[in-house]
């Protein structure tokens, strides 16, 4: 399954997208932001409350990605990948979009509307082990739960 979260595979699985098979933006987007477990928690998070996955990450990437031209934000077809990564990403564990939806105000410069997803049982085919980690403030000794 750890395959499937590659950049390559993505692009074997949507060949749209081919254009973006050599952009090192897309596959940093695609590898570094939407298939850290992080992310993925976070848009698993805003679905389950009915807001647009991508509402998650969208600030991380235009903070990181807005002042370059190999992947532009602005263009529709560019915006459009960042919501099929979404619903790449989100497909093994089980989510399947819904609906499209309004991204809260403040949340993006350039995207205005994503999709929402919700969690089919059945169609789960992994799952996301969250792990905690806690720092003692007197002895910095860390343990986990």
């Amino acid at each position: 399954m750890k395959s499937y979260f590659t950049f390559k595979n993505f692009i074997k699985r949507n060949p749209r997208y081919q254009k973006f098979a050599d952009n090192d933006v897309a596959k940093k987007i695609y590898e570094n932001i939407f298939c850290k477990g992080e992310t993925i928690y976070k848009m698993q998070i805003f679905s389950n409350l009915e807001l647009p996955a991508l509402t998650a990450s969208i600030i991380e990437i235009e903070n990181k990605f807005s002042d370059q031209d190999e992947f532009n934000l602005k263009n529709n077809y560019n915006k459009s990948c960042l919501g099929v990564m979404v619903k790449d990403v989100l497909k093994p564990f089980g989510y399947v979009k819904i609906k499209n939806k309004k991204i809260p105000q403040g949340f993006s410069k350039f995207v205005s509307k994503a999709s929402v997803y919700d969690l089919e049982k059945s169609k789960i085919n992994c799952k996301l082990v969250k792990k905690f980690t806690i720092i003692s403030t007197n002895d910095n000794e860390e343990f986990s739960l």
